[in-house]
């Protein structure tokens, strides 16, 4: 049987619906291949969470494959090509995420990483756009298919069918060892951090005064020989990532979802203090909420007109009109406006401007820009202009608002 050839085909077919990374060590767990292109960062990660360790202990005395877990939410498969007994090579399939991967379970990672100098080096070298990718790029699998994967990886490296009740767990290995204590922050940071991605999923507007019970919680992630302001933008990239996830169980559609967060790893990026990162934190954090509230609330509508309303809440600083949005999702100017209003209540130009006043009322909440900076962002002809439309929203000025805001 030629395992190779086997786990080829293997490879290409699992990939057309995920993207399900596939690894070949030899016997010491020597990388031969992989078909991730970010291979270095996963693969020492996967030493790093003991993942290495546990599959020379438990796969080459098994039968059967493993299921190899660790306590921050990663999961590998792994299973050995045995020729007379004698082991030739180690295939994993991974990782994936379990559905309760947490900050404190990344913050774990970090934290392992300065007891590797080639793994603390690992970690100065990749950008923030690299790791957030690398977070993003991870599925999220359901355990009954990830046992399938098992299964199959099984079939193609030894040619045996075996049932779902033959899969081996190795003892999951835990967040912290017994030489590493859990901190006494941990219980509530992971409480409330499961709190603040609940109201994301169910789009709760009272999540202000829960994003600042986790701000006294915990100031992030520490790394030592990292600065402050480094962690703070992981800590918060991490974050977006969770964010992003939650909105989607939600109902957001995946794509508004992850431009929402890849707009605020950009913000983030940009950051000189970590005040900067913390305002960008809770600006992006507030705008998942109400954005999964707006649309649990407006269930109802067509899928092409919830499309709609995304694109134009995800793209209030740009000009936007009739033709343009009509243009981009294949309808006549007519129709387009005709279906819009009777599915929202409102006309489109209303709803633009309705979206605007929204993200208006963020900028003046959570950031330092001038009103007249924030009135020309949102395409209002003037300063003036700006002002008599948003009193219509809300009912105070700008400035007033911001005041207000400021004082809660």
């Amino acid at each position: 049987m030629d395992v190779v050839q086997n786990m080829r085909l293997f490879e290409e077919q699992i990939t057309c619906g995920l993207a399900v990374y596939t690894w070949q060590y030899d016997a010491a767990m020597n990388l031969l291949h992989t078909n991730c292109p970010r291979a270095a960062l996963l693969d020492e990660a996967f030493g790093l969470l003991g993942g290495k360790q546990t599959a020379l202990e438990y796969a080459p005395r098994a039968e059967r494959p493993v299921i190899i877990s660790t306590g921050i939410g990663l999961l590998w498969a792994a299973d050995c090509d045995k020729t007379q007994g004698e082991l030739r090579s180690i295939y994993v399939i991974g990782p994936f995420f379990s559905t309760d991967v947490t900050i404190l379970g990344v913050e774990n990672i970090f934290r392992r990483y300065k007891e590797n100098p080639a793994a603390a080096q690992a970690i100065h070298s990749a950008t923030l756009r690299e790791i957030t990718e690398l977070i993003n790029e991870i599925p999220v699998l359901l355990h009954s298919l990830l046992v399938q994967y098992a299964l199959m990886l099984h079939y193609c490296v030894t040619g045996q069918k075996l049932m779902t009740t033959d899969v081996v767990y190795p003892n999951a290995q835990t967040l912290f060892t017994e030489s590493d204590p859990v901190p006494k922050e941990a219980g509530a940071l992971l409480r409330t951090e499961q709190r603040l991605l609940d109201l994301v999923r169910t789009g709760s507007l009272h999540y202000r005064k829960e994003f600042q019970n986790a701000a006294m919680i915990s100031s992030g992630m520490r790394l030592d020989g990292v600065d402050s302001l480094r962690m703070a933008k992981i800590s918060v990239t991490v974050f977006a990532s969770l964010c992003a996830r939650a909105a989607i169980e939600g109902g957001l559609l995946p794509e508004a979802a992850h431009t929402l967060g890849n707009a605020c790893i950009v913000s983030v990026e940009k950051s000189r203090t970590v005040s900067e990162v913390a305002a960008c934190a809770f600006a992006m954090y507030s705008d998942f909420v109400e954005r999964v509230h707006r649309c649990r609330a407006d269930a109802n509508l067509s899928p092409q007109i919830r499309s709609v309303c995304d694109y134009i809440e995800l793209n209030v600083e740009k000009p936007l009109t009739t033709r343009e949005l009509a243009d981009r999702f294949g309808y006549a100017d007519y129709y387009l406006t005709r279906k819009f209003r009777s599915e929202t209540g409102v006309t489109l130009s209303e709803y633009i401007q309705r979206a605007r006043i929204e993200e208006a009322r963020r900028l003046l909440a959570t950031t330092d820009c001038g009103i007249q900076t924030i009135s020309e962002r949102l395409q209002f002809s003037t300063r003036s202009y700006f002002g008599v439309v948003f009193r219509r929203y809300t009912g105070m000025a700008p400035a007033e608002y911001r005041e207000k805001e400021r004082m809660i």
